[in-house]
């Protein structure tokens, strides 16, 4: 036998081995299953980036002594969580401003603005559809103005919601109308519809008319309304400074250069005329004894120019000037709110502006003592456009704890979704190499002709 029948014959002897009729496909399943974990993976070290941040790493403080206004205020994340998902209980404060981010494109038409804690500092979002909110003096109750067209601004598409800060749950308090505040002891909400939206083909002397409305809390009653005449409203008016009397009998309005007195039939009490820039100086201007407060900024031009302002009185049956407390004057500031009164010492909010239009404006909780040479600033956190606080615990200031945002499913897409853009073009980047890779494989494999 020679040598090529021996090797035939061994050949023979070899065990066969039998390929699998799918071992091309499970090869190619197996590498799809492994790209598609590069994928995974990729996309889950961008979460968790986010998520090594969630826990703060420098934790204030605990939080010391009982329910009260914090002396400090974070940033609140992204991630936060809204209030109607976990409540907070009670607040201390409501703030807005490049602080506060916004969650586009999941809150479309809205005003990111966070709530604090009264107690301890619990942080949550909630998204209006304008900045006009109103805290209850006891910090239970949150007022918010929602518009049902993000276009068609009458007067039939807007609401206020009353918002319980313990519970979660809302209730619808008017329709048509937006909120503007309340009386200094909290049996009161005051709401407005503005004209302008609501007609806005009506002559130029009723088209910044407004209706205010008394609603009694917490029935939500309307008790009473009264129609304010502006034929000469100047800009910058849309806060509509007006206040309630203690009784909840009167309501004083300042507009069109005039400080009125409205009573419960709608008529008014007496006017007299303001100069400047004269204004009722807040929601709580009208005071216990009988007097109005008003914030007098001589030398300023506009609404929108800073100037130093001072709290001077009137008497509130008569409109006659009576000399009140001497409080100190206010510095280069462009609203001064009061919000509460403790004997002759004044709670405002203040917002001061850098520069004339500027859209860098700070609010800080202020008080003004009488016989003090400046006011003391209580709370100035900065990314804060405008302050509201609980009344009722003003002049109680607690050491702000370390805080809790919880964790919104929706914030945290919203956080991740910028990272995100890079870990997806890197992830087609490879999709598309496999792709090309393949088909050579595949052209290499074609029998040639």
């Amino acid at each position: 036998m020679n040598l090529a029948d021996e090797l035939h014959a061994l050949a023979e002897q070899a065990p066969v081995t039998s390929m699998p009729p799918d071992l091309f496909n499970r090869a190619r399943r197996r590498h799809r299953w492994r790209l598609a974990a590069a994928v995974a993976a990729m996309f889950l070290i961008v979460l968790g980036g986010y998520a090594v941040t969630l826990p703060d790493l420098h934790p204030l403080p605990a939080a010391a002594g009982p329910a009260g206004i914090p002396l400090t205020v974070a940033d609140p994340p992204l991630w936060t969580d809204e209030i109607q998902e976990s409540p907070p209980g009670p607040a201390a404060l409501v703030f807005r401003g490049p602080a506060v981010p916004a969650r586009s494109p999941f809150r479309a038409y809205a005003t990111p603005t966070a709530v604090v804690g009264l107690t301890r500092d619990v942080y949550r979002v909630v998204y209006p559809s304008q900045s006009t909110t109103a805290l209850s003096p006891d910090g239970r109750t949150l007022l918010l103005p929602q518009l049902n067209s993000p276009t068609d601004l009458r007067a039939a598409h807007w609401r206020t919601d009353a918002l319980d800060l313990v519970t979660g749950r809302s209730r619808r308090l008017a329709t048509g109308f937006a909120p503007i505040g309340w009386s200094v002891d909290g049996k009161h909400a005051l709401l407005v519809q503005p004209n302008r939206w609501n007609d806005p083909d009506a002559s130029a002397a009723t088209v910044n008319d407004m209706i205010v409305s008394v609603v009694a809390w917490p029935s939500g009653q309307t008790e009473w309304s009264v129609h304010v005449a502006r034929p000469s409203a100047v800009e910058g008016e849309g806060n509509y400074p007006v206040a309630l009397s203690p009784d909840g009998a009167s309501l004083a309005v300042s507009t069109s250069q005039e400080l009125r007195v409205y009573g419960r039939d709608g008529a008014i009490r007496w006017k007299r005329p303001l100069t400047g820039q004269d204004v009722l100086a807040g929601p709580a201007a009208w005071r216990d004894d009988g007097r109005i407060a008003l914030a007098r900024r001589p030398g300023v031009a506009n609404s929108f120019d800073t100037g130093d302002a001072t709290l001077t009185f009137v008497d509130a049956r008569t409109g006659d000037e009576s000399p009140g407390p001497h409080l100190p004057t206010v510095r280069k500031v462009f609203s001064l709110q009061v919000v509460a009164w403790r004997g002759d010492t004044a709670y405002a909010v203040a917002r001061t502006q850098p520069a004339p239009m500027s859209e860098d404006i700070h609010a800080s909780l202020i008080r003004l003592t009488p016989g003090a040479s400046s006011p003391q600033t209580m709370l100035a956190p900065a990314g804060v456009e405008d302050l509201n606080v609980a009344t009722d615990y003003v002049d109680r200031m607690r050491t702000a704890g370390s805080p809790s945002y919880g964790l919104s499913l929706t914030g945290l897409t919203a956080a991740a979704l910028p990272a995100a853009g890079p870990a997806v073009a890197a992830a087609a980047l490879v999709v598309l190499i496999w792709w090309l890779r393949r088909r050579r494989i595949e052209r290499s494999a074609m029998p040639m002709p």
